[in-house]
């Protein structure tokens, strides 16, 4: 990644839910470094097989406990001095020191562990979650496994870039070759749904499968959507796309399909899912945001959207950011 400036109008750390690691990255006892939210952070796993997130350097000295830190029950051990951190952040233990200074505290992000990724959440103005990334039934159920996963290179862009693809009808015709019968969009609070009836998808989705595919999208929040098919195909993928760094992305994704399929059904649809992400990452990757697009008949309801991702931004500077494009 390079530094060619952040080129959008909004913050680049929405509100809310972001995934920061396949969860199947951390076994138990184990430690992950990761680089998410502009931050340097820690993932690991206790004693109880739970998940928890820290700041990743030790406020004592600057070590960084991803770096050869220990899991000791519920507590993660600082490498350099041996510091206990607990999950909610505050200092467990100093070997060798019977007070704890009264300010020995560290970050504790809220984290949870759902659909296969640990989610972190963070929120501008310090609240605490209002809502839960919901759970996909196919993740444990016995009937489907994970038959792909990605995860992509870095690009440059922007999450709400992306959610807002969703609602972008006429792209899919352009760059995807998609013709859909009708498309349904409903919004419910951090949560919007489509409904797509496909009249036509390219050979690389039906092959010699005449049968049609039906869709469903949830984008929950400002970095999380899932895909639902049915029909030809039965399964769902799900696209964690959170910032690594202020204007740029890290795209992490996983399919589940049904165990009725073959390795080849499997196979045939997570490459034409992928030659999809493939498509559109070059276009994210170079465009401009416009504030105030010119617009016309058949776009797609991209004010409406717009106004709706809005409720990810608490900062006072999104008071006219924003703007309406009509």
């Amino acid at each position: 990644m390079t530094d060619e400036g952040y080129r959008f109008p909004y913050p680049p750390i929405p509100d809310g839910w972001h995934g920061i690691a396949f969860a199947d990255q951390v076994s138990q006892g184990q430690v992950l470094p990761v680089r998410a939210l502009g931050e340097d952070l820690v993932v690991y796993r206790d004693d109880q097989d739970e998940v928890h997130v820290l700041e990743a350097h030790c406020p004592h000295l600057g070590a960084h406990l991803g770096h050869g830190g220990k899991v000791e029950g519920s507590d993660l051990v600082c490498p350099f001095h041996g510091w206990r951190w607990a999950p909610d952040g505050h200092c467990a233990g100093i070997p060798y020191s019977k007070r704890i200074p009264t300010n020995a505290r560290t970050r504790a992000w809220p984290c949870l562990e759902r659909n296969g990724f640990v989610f972190v959440w963070t929120h501008a103005q310090g609240e605490t979650p209002t809502w839960e990334i919901e759970d996909i039934p196919e993740t444990h159920d016995p009937d489907f496994h994970v038959v792909a996963r990605q995860d992509w290179p870095p690009f440059r862009s922007h999450p709400q870039e992306i959610s807002e693809n969703g609602v972008d009808l006429p792209h899919f015709k352009t760059l995807h070759g998609w013709t859909a019968k009708s498309i349904d969009w409903v919004t419910d609070g951090p949560v919007y749904d489509m409904v797509y009836e496909m009249e036509a998808m390219p050979e690389r989705w039906t092959q010699t499968n005449a049968e049609p595919y039906s869709l469903q999208s949830r984008t929950e929040g400002p970095t999380f959507t899932r895909t639902r098919f049915w029909g030809a195909y039965r399964g769902v993928s799900a696209h964690c796309f959170t910032p690594v760094e202020p204007g740029w992305i890290r795209l992490m994704q996983l399919y589940y399909g049904h165990r009725s399929q073959t390795d080849e059904e499997n196979e045939r649809w997570f490459q034409a899912s992928d030659r999809e992400w493939a498509a559109d990452i070059p276009i994210w990757n170079h465009k401009r945001h416009l504030s105030r697009p010119l617009l016309a008949e058949g776009d797609g309801p991209v004010p409406r959207f717009r106004r709706w991702y809005s409720q990810f931004y608490s900062s006072l500077e999104m008071q006219s950011s924003q703007g309406d494009p009509q």
